[in-house]
C-alpha cells in the first residue's frame, strides 16, 4: 500500500456501487482510482474523493501508472463546497481542474506543477472575493506547464530587455517596447493591460490578491487567454466557451 496526496479532478460512477476518481498527486502525477460503496452514507471515503477537494489517499497502487490503482481510505484535508459558490466561480474552479486533468499524464511526477496548483487551490478556497484574479493568474502561469509560456521580459521585434512596453502582439503573446512601435497607434488602456500581465507572471499567488484591479483589464485579458487555450492549447470546454462569452466576468 501507497499514500499519496492530491486534488480530487474528477469523480463519477461507473458500476452501481464502484466509482472512478481522477486524482493529481504530487507522489505519481495522474492517477485514476477505483473506490467501492462511495454512493452509501456510511462510506468513511466520500467526503475524501469529492471532486473539488485536496485529500489524502491509502491506496493499492499498481505497476503500470495508466492502469487503476485502488482506493483503501481517505482523509479530506481541504474542499470546496459547490452548493456554496457562485455559477462564476464554479465556472472558474471547474476550468481549472479540467485543463489539470487534460495536460497531465499517468505516472508524471511535477513538483513544481504541484506546489503550484497547490497554493492557487488553497488561495481559491481561503479568498472568495478574488476567485476571478486567482482563476487569471493560474491560467496564464499554467502555461508554462503546457509549453505555452508566453515571453512577457522582451520585445519580440527587437528583442531587449526594456522597461517601457506600449503595446502587445496578439498573435505571437509578446510585448513591443516603446522604440520599435508608434506611440500613438497603441491602444489607450494597453498599459494597464501590460502591467497587470507582467505583474501576473512574476510575483506569487499570495501577493496578486492583495492588489486591487481595473475590471475591463481583467476580463481582457480573460478574452485572451480563453482563446489561447482555444486555439493554441488545443482545450475546448463547456467552462472555457462560457467563459470566452465574459458575460460571468
Amino acid at each position: 500500500m501507497n499514500i499519496i496526496n492530491g486534488f480530487v479532478l474528477n469523480n463519477f460512477t461507473i458500476e452501481d456501487n464502484k466509482s472512478l476518481i481522477s486524482v493529481f498527486s504530487k507522489e505519481n502525477g495522474l492517477i485514476n482510482l477505483y473506490a467501492m460503496g462511495l454512493q452509501s452514507e456510511r462510506s468513511k471515503n466520500k467526503y475524501s474523493a469529492l471532486k473539488f477537494s485536496k485529500s489524502e489517499f491509502e491506496i493499492f497502487q499498481t505497476k503500470d501508472p495508466e492502469k487503476m490503482s485502488k482506493l483503501k481510505t481517505g482523509k479530506l484535508n481541504i474542499s470546496i463546497d459547490i452548493s456554496t459558490i457562485s455559477y462564476e466561480d464554479y465556472l472558474y474552479i471547474t476550468t481549472i481542474f479540467q485543463v489539470v486533468e487534460k495536460t497531465s499524464n499517468f505516472g508524471e511526477v511535477n513538483q513544481k506543477k504541484y506546489k503550484f496548483i497547490d497554493d492557487v487551490f488553497l488561495a481559491f478556497v481561503e479568498d472568495p472575493k478574488n476567485r476571478f484574479v486567482i482563476f487569471l493568474y493560474f491560467m496564464l502561469n499554467y502555461l508554462e506547464y503546457v509549453g505555452r509560456k508566453w515571453n512577457l521580459v522582451t520585445c519580440i521585434k527587437c528583442r531587449k530587455r526594456v522597461n517601457k512596453f506600449i503595446d502587445f502582439d496578439y498573435v505571437n503573446k509578446q510585448f513591443i517596447c516603446l522604440g520599435c512601435q508608434n506611440q500613438s497607434s497603441f491602444e489607450t488602456d494597453m498599459e494597464l493591460f501590460i502591467k497587470t500581465l507582467e505583474y501576473f507572471s512574476h510575483v506569487k499567488v499570495g501577493k496578486i490578491i492583495k492588489e486591487e484591479y481595473d475590471s475591463k483589464t481583467l476580463v481582457k485579458i480573460n478574452r485572451v487567454l480563453m482563446d489561447e487555450y482555444k486555439n493554441e492549447v488545443g482545450l475546448i470546454t463547456t467552462s472555457i466557451i462560457e467563459l470566452s462569452k465574459g458575460r460571468f466576468v
